[in-house]
């Protein structure tokens, strides 16, 4: 539990959602750029799965080493979600 481990509030883990982190990927990290994101998900159709596909692996791997470490819960976040 937390106040056996001495710590006092939870340690909470975090990460990017995979559609977030393609498009700060392909148009940088800036709701200002979504249009960047957007035409290039529509141009690259394919490769913007087999993108998705990687980085949802990645982001599974990543939270599960987070618990592996000691976090106590994790947070997702979608900063683009209304693209979706």
């Amino acid at each position: 539990t937390i106040e056996a481990e001495g710590l006092g509030v939870p340690l909470i883990g975090f990460s990017a959602a995979p559609w977030t982190l393609m498009y700060y990927m392909v148009g940088g990290s800036s709701k200002k750029n979504t249009d960047v994101g957007m035409k290039w998900l529509k141009q690259h159709p394919k490769e913007a799965q087999k993108l998705l596909d990687i980085l949802t692996d990645v982001v599974i791997d990543y939270l599960d080493e987070q618990v592996k470490a000691g976090v106590h819960m994790v947070q997702v976040f979608e900063a683009m979600c209304e693209h979706i």
